[in-house]
């Protein structure tokens, strides 16, 4: 019931909390609700992380019991009150666009929460909260632009507003997971818009793009300022045509940086595309239509010249836009997916799809001769030897990745010039030991191959004499 009337009071309040937000000054009774509506996001966001940690590791019979507290006087469906304070919350097209760091992080906290009670899986609260409108309101909120965080933040993505709009898409995960039937599944497909998730990774990847170009190292890895010039090619007004042109000679420079960025920084600018890759690859299977829509179009050609076009002026500006705006989406979902990775687990006796975020260590650092190395000597005696044996080595693995990512990363640049020379110098001119330990240490292995030859000409030489 405590639940209840804090989810209640929230929802009470959040219009005109809103509106006083708009006011030049406010009263002192004003400020009192303005502050009272404060409180009761903090004190929400408190009982949310407690029940959370109650259901942490999607424990079943506390989800069971927060669904229904059967021999108490009074019941509290948890899943459906929070569903609900989050459905209020987002009601308002223009409510995201008012919201403040403090209703973001109500907002975090209430999803993560849904997350746990949805996970394991558990069924039945997959299927109510599927019913209740979570699927559209999800994608309506990766769609919001959040303008006041904006202005806070000082920044066309910022960072609250990344990993809260990724929240959103897990949870869409959380509704799909582990999963036997497709009920859910052909729910979420006649629910989805698939221009929302093509618009959602392009703009993820334009935004890494053109942010990388002009950030501070105060800014972290990519930062789009408000009223700069990258924000307008982030625009969906924005001409395909001269996106495309920016894009080209800025994807250059920014594939030079990603190399530079860690597991954690690559996982807060990309989580929101990401988990949108790994939403396409959990419901293709289901509908060749959606797979038609989302995955672009490989084979795609258009004449360079208006002389080699059938049709108006107009019409080629036309077609011509649309070209580019497919190419495009083609980069961006190639960028994206090569993150994205697939294992098959058995549930319950049946193989599911697990999809997960590939880190950059396994990616760049993990040299062939190790993972060749762990498929000839693990041991198949038994399932749990195999599976110690396995873990072991890829823990030694993982730290030679980090070793040898540590020293390709070593320059001879000073650190406060150091950002230029990533942006316009060879890795070979400031990294030395890249230069070695690249394409599986070839050079290194080369370099020891000299020198046993030169040291056997110099024995032969020295034993002529002798």
């Amino acid at each position: 019931e405590s639940l209840k009337d804090i989810f209640n009071g929230v929802g009470m309040r959040i219009k005109y909390s809103h509106a006083l937000r708009r006011l030049p000054s406010m009263t002192e009774e004003e400020s009192a609700q303005a502050a009272n509506y404060e409180k009761c996001l903090a004190s929400g966001v408190v009982v949310m992380e407690t029940v959370r940690l109650m259901v942490e590791g999607h424990y079943f019979p506390m989800q069971q019991y927060l669904f229904s507290q059967a021999g108490n006087s009074r019941s509290c469906n948890v899943p459906e009150v929070t569903a609900g304070v989050l459905m209020r919350m987002c009601k308002d097209p223009s409510a995201p666009d008012a919201m403040e760091p403090s209703e973001v992080n109500f907002l975090s906290a209430n999803l993560m929460l849904l997350e746990e009670l949805a996970q394991g899986p558990n069924l039945r609260n997959q299927e109510i909260l599927s019913t209740m409108g979570i699927i559209e309101t999800c994608l309506a909120m990766c769609c919001a632009n959040f303008e006041r965080m904006q202005r806070v933040e000082g920044d066309v993505y910022p960072s609250p507003i990344r990993l809260l709009k990724a929240t959103f898409v897990e949870l869409l995960l959380s509704l799909l997971e582990g999963r036997k039937d497709t009920r859910i599944h052909k729910t979420m497909l006649q629910r989805l818009d698939a221009d929302v998730i093509r618009g959602r990774l392009e703009f993820v990847y334009l935004y890494f793009v053109f942010g990388s170009q002009a950030t501070t190292a105060k800014r972290g890895s990519a930062s789009v300022p408000i009223g700069s010039r990258a924000q307008v090619l982030l625009s969906s007004a924005a001409d395909p045509t001269k996106v495309h042109e920016e894009l080209l000679p800025a994807s250059k420079v920014a594939e030079e940086l990603l190399e530079d960025l860690e597991d954690n920084e690559l996982d807060e600018l990309f989580s929101e595309g990401l988990s949108m890759v790994e939403l396409i690859y959990q419901l293709e299977p289901y509908s060749q239509d959606f797979k038609r829509q989302v995955h672009p179009i490989l084979n795609d050609h258009f004449p360079d010249r208006h002389a080699l076009f059938f049709g108006s002026d107009r019409e080629f500006e036309e077609e011509r836009a649309a070209f580019h705006k497919r190419a495009i989406y083609r980069l961006a979902f190639k960028f994206l997916t090569r993150f994205v990775q697939t294992i098959e687990v058995v549930l319950d006796g049946h193989l599911q799809p697990l999809h997960f975020q590939h880190p950059l260590t396994a990616m760049w650092y993990i040299q062939g001769a190790s993972k060749q190395h762990i498929l000839d000597t693990i041991p198949f005696a038994a399932p749990d030897i195999k599976v110690r044996a396995f873990i072991q080595m890829c823990i030694e693995a993982h730290t030679e990745s980090k070793l040898i990512r540590d020293l390709s990363r070593f320059s001879v640049v000073p650190e406060s010039c150091l950002t230029f020379a990533r942006r316009h110098l060879p890795d070979a001119v400031h990294r030395p030991f890249q230069v070695f330990l690249a394409n599986d240490a070839k050079l290194m292995q080369q370099l020891l191959q000299v020198a046993l030859i030169v040291g056997l000409a110099l024995a032969v030489h020295v034993g002529s004499f002798l």
